[in-house]
């Protein structure tokens, strides 16, 4: 059955709509990278802003929803003005 043009799907975390909510950084959708897993893509994203190592493995291996809350503390720091690199 071929989708209709007028289907749109929210991508969050808390959707009704299951195909929107496993699309959502925060999902629990587990995958390894150079034999680090990860709980989800939110875990690898926030973690990488850290640059102590320790806090950076505590981030990666946090659910979604835990990580970002925790990267959201770096991100309220960047200053726009400025260059900024992961």
């Amino acid at each position: 059955m071929k989708p209709s043009k007028d289907i749109k799907l929210n991508i969050r975390s808390d959707s009704e709509d299951p195909r929107a909510a496993i699309l959502s950084n925060l999902a629990d959708t587990p995958f390894t990278i150079d034999g680090h897993a990860f709980p989800s893509v939110e875990s690898a994203l926030q973690g990488i802003k850290f640059s102590d190592p320790e806090k950076q493995q505590e981030v990666f291996a946090m659910d979604g929803k835990s990580a970002l809350q925790a990267g959201r503390k770096i991100t309220l720091l960047v200053d726009e003005s400025k260059s900024s690199f992961v």
